[in-house]
């Protein structure tokens, strides 16, 4: 009890020196501000460094379009002899590291394969 009261002693002692030095001067409520400002940057660079995206696929006729949010990555014709099953768990083993890095969910946009989109959700995760 004693060594956390000396701790706290410690801690609070320049804290406090501190805050009476800038109140003197009249620049706490400036001190306060730049410090509030900084935390919200320093939270949003954390917070937004961890961030994933949702990866779009969109099928129109022959043709797939892969986009991550709004930016499309690529597209890709199929032809007659290829699935959409097959063409996105190549895609899937191809680049693991960066979808794995960049995606949080996978979603089919103007169509619906729910067993494809829950194995390839079940392929990032």
């Amino acid at each position: 009890m004693e060594t956390t009261a000396n701790f706290i002693f410690i801690l609070m002692t320049p804290v406090i020196l501190i805050t009476f030095y800038l109140l003197t001067k009249k620049i706490l409520f400036i001190t306060l501000l730049v410090l509030f400002m900084i935390s919200v940057v320093v939270l949003y660079i954390v917070r937004s460094s961890s961030r994933k995206e949702v990866l779009h696929v969109i099928q129109n006729n022959q043709k797939v379009y892969i986009t991550l949010s709004d930016d499309e990555l690529f597209s890709i014709e199929l032809t007659e002899e290829q699935s959409l099953r097959d063409i996105m768990l190549r895609l899937l083993e191809n680049e693991q590291l960066m979808i794995s890095d960049l995606v949080c969910y996978i979603n089919f946009v103007n169509f619906k394969n729910d067993a494809l989109q829950r194995e390839l959700n079940e392929l990032i995760k």
